[in-house]
């Protein structure tokens, strides 16, 4: 069944990129980069229940990955900031700087965790994963990670896999990805790589 999605504006007044989509409760968050908000819609009618603005005319923070933990929402963007954002009033509550270019995010036992890629500084991309602590919502350390961190996601069992696109080589025209293992328990990433 197709879901009627109705947006706060039409296409034509807000150039649209969807970067990421969570279900939490019974609201859509849809992170929409380019245009610089996440989008908040009824998921029983495909309403639009509110548009949550995250730049200004001088600043472009670009959502690109969304969390949830404990009735707040998790927003990385590409700015270099981490956003909280409260369920029931739907405002961003605070914002915090991490690495480069955040391209991922991730809750699990009471911490966030970032991926940052780097991705805008093609040649030097951050190799790195930020650790939030939920409750202070503030960074407490980084792990060191193949470059250009991207996707990632945590099982039951405490382990962290993250995908990492490499540095881009020049000659071949490709990048050198792979998934790598991190032990959250050790807050380090595992010798192996998958």
């Amino acid at each position: 069944k197709r879901m009627p999605y109705c947006p706060a504006y039409p296409p034509k007044y807000a150039p649209r990129q969807f970067n990421d989509i969570l279900l939490y409760g019974n609201k859509l968050y849809i992170a929409v980069s380019v245009s610089d908000y996440i989008e908040v819609i009824n998921s029983t009618n495909g309403k639009s229940i509110k548009m949550i603005p995250f730049g200004n005319d001088n600043h472009s923070s670009q959502p690109r990955a969304i969390a949830a933990h404990q009735d707040k929402i998790y927003v990385c963007c590409y700015d270099g900031t981490v956003c909280r954002i409260d369920t029931t009033t739907l405002t961003i509550e605070k914002r915090i700087e991490v690495g480069r270019n955040p391209d991922g995010i991730v809750a699990t036992d009471g911490k966030l965790y970032i991926s940052n890629s780097g991705g805008l500084d093609f040649n030097n991309p951050d190799n790195s994963i930020s650790i939030i602590d939920i409750a202070s919502f503030t960074e407490t350390g980084r792990i060191e990670v193949h470059p250009n961190p991207g996707s990632i996601v945590a099982d039951n069992n405490g382990q962290i896999f993250v995908l990492s696109r490499g540095k881009y080589n020049h000659n071949s025209n490709s990048y050198n990805p792979i998934l790598q293992q991190i032990d959250r328990s050790e807050e380090r990433r595992v010798g192996k790589e998958c």
